[in-house]
């Protein structure tokens, strides 16, 4: 901002960095962690971004051709815009066929990567510094490439609508646990659906009243009775 102290501007990039931080303890997958790294991902920039009042535009996407007629990849190019709507920054990034992690892969996957990563590209020419004050790398993770051993060994999240994937130990863990493997997000999910189905019988007044009517004449404990219930239609 033009008239905007420096002092007030690095306050402003502190309380950005400090609920950037609560953002990924509230949201541990969105995080990259390599060679003891930790590389934001996206939805990281993005929400970084919103705190200062800047967006993220894509502007243009092209497809890159072969002189053989062969599809290569796509390139991408992204603004970032103030509050203001004055553009403010601007940058490119690629998806190849030739990346290990592409291969094969649809257009469609490619040609949306390609926008994903210009639009960290360019939130990174702005927002370099807070990501740093937030204890995080200053460089997207959809930029960077995992061990070629670590990529064979994930699988994907049992849950079906899902798109995460998880470590070797977190679906022998998960798996031992709740019976089928859950990425950090679907295992809090599915521990929140789990309390809401035990707490269910002391939200419903008529069946709290039914409990008390009836501990009251056998000289038992009513909100006992309700959580037994509550535990007892839980599905196994």
């Amino acid at each position: 901002m033009p008239d905007e102290s420096p002092a007030h501007f690095h306050q402003r990039c502190k309380e950005a960095a400090r609920e950037v931080k609560r953002f990924i303890r509230a949201n541990p997958s969105m995080k990259l962690k390599l060679d003891g790294k930790k590389y934001p991902r996206a939805e990281v920039w993005q929400f970084g971004a919103a705190c200062l009042g800047i967006t993220p535009m894509v502007t243009q996407t092209e497809e890159v051709i072969s002189d053989k007629g062969e599809e290569l990849g796509f390139i991408s190019i992204a603004h970032a815009l103030n509050s203001a709507g004055r553009v403010i920054s601007g940058a490119e990034a690629a998806c190849m066929h030739s990346e290990p992690d592409w291969q094969g892969k649809p257009s469609f996957q490619l040609r949306a990567m390609a926008e994903t990563r210009s639009c960290s590209r360019v939130l990174r020419h702005v927002l370099a510094y807070v990501m740093v004050m937030a204890g995080l790398c200053a460089t997207p993770a959809e930029e960077m490439q995992e061990p070629k051993r670590e990529r064979e060994l994930k699988t994907p999240c049992g849950k079906s609508s899902c798109g995460n994937s998880i470590s070797p130990k977190r679906r022998q863990q998960t798996l031992k646990k709740y019976g089928k493997a859950l990425c950090i997000p679907c295992e809090k999910e599915h521990n929140d659906n789990k309390g809401q189905k035990i707490t269910a019988p002391l939200n419903d007044p008529q069946k709290v009243a039914e409990y008390v009517k009836s501990r009251k004449a056998n000289g038992g404990q009513p909100i006992v009775a309700a959580m037994d219930a509550g535990e007892e239609e839980i599905p196994a």
